[in-house]
């Protein structure tokens, strides 16, 4: 039927040509979906022939005329057919016979009619889209989130939606984690109103996907892009259902090495995290890898920036719970060397000693030679936030960061004291170190002593939460405690006076 409908369609007559298009039209109506299909298949054939007449290539365009209005909206291929005809309409509109442009004229404006511009050309507004999303200026990034919303949201439904997601799905997910707060908020809201609660599943359907976008973000000249990666690829370790994320291991695991060694803390400390969740999550894939990870783990330890210090406390106890006693020993060996070399700080523990005394941008001391002119002149330029140009990425000798101190890895090790403690396997080990812990604070002949006891203090209840009432007040025998009361008095004494501060004791206890 659908052959000798398309020969009379495609006869040199006029009057057969139009005895074709009534035909079709009465048999349309009573086709079944394999019927119109089919009939599509050898329309597109006879149309696409190049040698094809003109009665030919007029003929069809009259029968596409016709099954336009037939077609299931809803069904890939004949949404593809229509594509498929806007095109070859759009490449007849220069024919040489008048006959065959006017029925491609006329045949684009059904076709544009009978679908939704969004499914014409959707693909390429969301591969810009995807570009401006991944943008290094902030206001770039929160003008295509905009965007992204409106266009997702235009489509009728989540069937619908998702033809665009291999495109879309990783730079929404990353851009949940972003540094600028308003492209941060905007981002979390549309990937609520977006995905629902489907989000992990779209994530883990979209694993392949979502990975490759993640590492080549870990690439940008961005620092605060490689951040959010770094963030997103711990989301992944601790959301993500362990099987979809396996096979991934080996290449997500090296790219947080490489931004282990990045210029910038945020990065470094980022990385830190993720690679503690790696590893509690895949420690057998992640085993090999600890040779490498362990100094890193220990450089973060004692890192400048109190926030990074904390990181790697919170990624050491993970790998505590993945490994045992395995690594504990190798941890707690580096923890009672740090709280016993506190006595070897130097006096002069002066925080910005050889370094600028300027303001530090994004939290990053910088070298006085950041002043240089030269730098700062053309060159590619990125929006608040952004140092990419001066932080460079893993590798690096870490130019913006300077020594670190003896009384800094002290400090790391009391976090890592106090998150080991949240472990019940480890509370006993944690409670033994505490007399090196108060031995630590009697050391205060360093500017920032008391910046540690400070660290002390906050950390002390959390420590003794962790290993237990019964044990941290039955067993301390008060080297905790006088250490506290002493420093505390010392404080006071200096706040108030020391002869104010003897009144008001005396007054309370005249003995």
């Amino acid at each position: 039927m659908t052959s000798e409908l398309l020969h009379l369609l495609c006869n040199s007559l006029k009057l057969e040509r139009d005895k074709g298009v009534g035909e079709l039209q009465k048999h349309l109506p009573n086709w079944s979906k394999s019927d119109r299909i089919q009939f599509q298949i050898n329309l597109l054939l006879l149309i696409s022939d190049t040698e094809s007449p003109w009665e030919t290539k007029h003929g069809c365009l009259l029968g596409a005329k016709s099954l336009i209005p037939y077609l299931d909206r809803e069904n890939d291929q004949e949404l593809h057919f229509i594509s498929q005809i806007m095109e070859i309409s759009e490449r007849l509109l220069t024919d040489v016979e008048v006959r065959v442009r006017l029925a491609a004229d006329d045949e684009g404006r059904d076709s544009v009619g009978a679908v939704n511009p969004i499914f014409a050309y959707g693909h390429e507004f969301s591969r810009h889209l995807a570009t401006g999303l991944a943008d290094n200026w902030s206001q770039v990034r929160l003008a295509a989130s905009v965007a992204a919303r409106k266009f997702l949201m235009s489509l009728p439904d989540d069937k619908a939606r998702e033809v665009f997601f291999p495109e879309l799905l990783p730079q929404m997910c990353l851009n949940r984690y972003y540094v600028a707060e308003g492209v941060r908020i905007y981002s979390q809201e549309t990937w609520r109103q977006v995905t629902g609660t489907y989000g992990k599943d779209l994530v883990q359907k979209y694993i392949s996907q979502t990975v490759d976008y993640y590492i080549l973000a870990t690439e940008s000249d961005n620092h605060a892009v490689r951040e959010a990666a770094c963030a997103c690829i711990a989301e992944l370790a601790s959301k993500i259902q362990v099987q979809s994320v396996r096979p991934y291991v080996g290449k997500l695991l090296h790219t947080l090495l490489v931004c282990f060694r990045d210029e910038s803390w945020p990065v470094r400390d980022a990385a830190c995290v993720a690679c503690g969740h790696f590893i509690l999550c895949f420690p057998d894939e992640s085993h090999e890898s600890m040779t490498f990870l362990y100094p890193l783990f220990f450089g973060n330890l004692e890192d400048p920036i109190p926030t990074v210090r904390q990181g790697a406390a919170v990624a050491l106890a993970n790998v505590v719970r993945a490994y045992g006693q395995e690594s504990l020993a190798v941890l707690m060996e580096r923890v009672t060397e740090g709280l016993k070399n506190v006595r070897n700080q130097p006096q002069d523990s002066d925080k910005y000693r050889d370094l600028d005394k300027g303001q530090a941008n994004f939290g990053i001391v910088k070298k006085i030679r950041d002043n240089d002119p030269e730098l700062h002149s053309d060159n590619v330029m990125y929006s608040c936030g952004s140092l990419a140009p001066k932080m460079g990425r893993g590798g690096s000798d870490h130019n913006f960061r300077r020594p670190s101190q003896l009384w800094e890895m002290a400090d790391g090790c009391v976090y890592l004291l106090s998150e080991l403690s949240q472990i019940p396997e480890m509370s006993r080990t944690v409670f033994n170190t505490l007399p090196l812990v108060a031995e630590a604070c009697h050391h205060r002949h360093y500017t920032h002593h008391l910046v540690f006891i400070e660290t002390v203090c906050k950390q002390l209840p959390v420590i003794a939460k962790g290993i237990g009432k019964k044990t941290f007040k039955s067993e301390c025998e008060n080297s905790l405690t006088s250490s506290a009361a002493s420093q505390c008095l010392n404080q006071l004494g200096t706040l108030l006076g020391p002869n104010i501060l003897r009144a008001k004791v005396q007054q309370h206890n005249p003995k």
